[in-house]
């Protein structure tokens, strides 16, 4: 690593006030340098890799390290041999090796646009592999994102780039559940991924149609007088029916037969169409 007193220094007035963090990113990015080879990425050094595609190739192989991880591969044993938990950290040594681009494309230091950078980090690292392992929710603590991004403390800005609507249309998002305090280092944004989302204006246009054909309406234990009154009763009906049934017969076959009578008739009482 060519240049290692300069990207400390530029580390430090970036907001990396600690040895120890400026040590682990430094040490992070060395480590990779050592392994290109092993990687199988055709460059002598990191200097060489940037001037060729900007760390592309590189990016790439480390997300593919990433996802032999999830799928529970040691793919990253190449760089972390001993690693307990080497998803996180490949996670954070990327984001760390982009900061390096940063500075050998002479970018001042700090955070840059923090906003996009956090957002696009969530995206690729909860986001998208949580949705190609097939989970439906995804949890993001504040801290790790933080000190993946090498930031400086800056809960704030992390809480509301991922509580905000321009997170919710990149990673297409239902607003966040927002766990713990309102905005620290322990603030947790669980992420609902199963798509069962709720189309509000549907949903009113559909209450509006009811309340036209049922304009007494009050609630569902006081459903008026007229048709929606008719549909609770039969419904009613056919639940005091069944629950008889079920007091009848200790025999499977028998009683489902009966029930599956009892509500192919309460469904041939006339219903209004919306």
């Amino acid at each position: 690593m060519k240049k290692e007193s300069t990207f400390r220094n530029w580390l430090e007035q970036g907001g990396a006030r600690t040895d120890k963090g400026r040590d682990t990113r430094v040490s992070a990015i060395q480590k990779i340098e050592q392994k290109l080879r092993q990687l199988g990425v055709p460059f002598q050094d990191l200097d060489a890799a940037w001037e060729a595609d900007r760390f592309e190739s590189l990016h790439d192989r480390l997300r593919q390290m990433q996802e032999n991880t999830s799928n529970g591969g040691h793919d990253y044993r190449i760089l972390m041999p001993d690693s307990v938990k080497p998803r996180n950290r490949l996670a954070s040594w990327r984001s760390w090796l982009r900061q390096y681009g940063r500075f050998l494309n002479g970018e001042p230091p700090g955070p840059g646009k923090d906003a996009d950078r956090i957002r696009q980090f969530v995206l690729e690292n909860y986001i998208k592999p949580a949705r190609e392992e097939g989970r439906e929710v995804v949890e993001v603590l504040v801290r790790d994102v933080n000190e993946a991004l090498g930031l400086y403390e800056a809960w704030p800005n992390i809480c509301q780039a991922l509580a905000g609507s321009k997170f919710q249309e990149l990673a297409q998002v239902s607003p966040p559940q927002r766990i713990g305090a309102d905005q620290s280092s322990a603030t947790v944004f669980r992420f609902d991924l199963s798509d069962r989302r709720v189309d509000r204006s549907a949903l009113d246009e559909l209450r509006k149609q009811f309340l036209d054909r049922c304009p007494d309406f009050h609630s569902f234990v006081d459903p008026g007088s007229g048709l929606a009154r008719d549909e609770k009763a039969y419904k009613l009906a056919a639940s005091e029916r069944i629950q008889a049934a079920l007091g009848e017969s200790g025999d499977y076959e028998v009683l489902g037969k009966a029930v599956v009578e009892i509500l192919e008739s309460a469904t041939t009482v006339p219903t209004f169409q919306f």
